[in-house]
């Protein structure tokens, strides 16, 4: 039996998840939950589901790993190909308790989406399920413009630590609260030659998502293993 101290350490190493984002994870069997905070509004954040309900990517429906969302709580994913999918959580024109407009959406480990918190209050989204283990945690990239996120519920260097493979020309845009709302990070070669490296390297948090743009299609590929 693994405990949350094993997991913990295994997962999330020295880094933990003690920040305003993430604020937990807990486990035993590598089954547990995580706390992702989305800040007061109403505003706009980007999140992600760090943990794979049911065992298997089509369990995530949003009906099933967001609870406790406010009426009028939306997400709006990004798809390369056509722009956001929108999908709100509110009450039916007719009244009673509010229902999401597409309650079979998918919000997998590896994708995600900007939430919007229609309140003035700071919203704890509690994500339950598996941690995902394997040889090929495969997330797509597309040419251009991709919102992702890390498949499993670590903190860490998005290249040196999570895995994602940058390539001379990348760009990483994380979303904040502050004002301007970008933090914008480049992995390019120096003017004066030689092998691409990041401006800053982004500390992604667990249960967050961020704007990939790739100069070329290709595939995020992640090998991990709590055992």
């Amino acid at each position: 039996m693994r405990t949350k101290t094993l997991l913990l350490a295994a997962v999330l190493g020295a880094a933990g998840v003690a920040t305003s984002f993430a604020q937990a994870v807990y486990s035993v069997n590598v089954v547990g939950y995580a706390n992702v905070t989305v800040p007061p509004g109403p505003g706009y954040s980007i999140i992600a589901n760090p943990l794979n309900f049911a065992g298997n990517d089509s369990s995530n429906k949003v009906s099933s790993v967001i609870n406790g969302a406010p009426a009028g709580f939306t997400l709006y994913k990004f798809d390369p190909a056509t722009g956001y999918l929108i999908n709100s959580f509110s009450a039916p024109p007719g009244g009673g308790a509010p229902v999401w407009d597409d309650p079979d959406q998918l919000l997998k480990p590896g994708e995600a989406a900007f939430a919007f918190n229609p309140t003035g209050a700071a919203l704890t989204l509690t994500f339950v399920g598996e941690v995902k283990q394997g040889t090929a945690l495969t997330t797509p990239l597309a040419a251009g413009l991709n919102l992702v996120s890390s498949q499993v519920p670590q903190r860490g260097a998005v290249q040196a630590l999570l895995g994602f493979p940058a390539a001379d020309g990348d760009f990483i845009y994380r979303f904040s609260t502050n004002n301007p709302p970008w933090l914008i990070y480049s992995y390019a070669a120096p003017p004066a030659g030689g092998a691409p490296v990041w401006d800053e390297e982004p500390i992604i948090e667990v249960g967050e998502g961020f704007f990939a743009r790739k100069v070329a299609a290709g595939s995020w590929v992640r090998n991990f293993s709590v055992q």
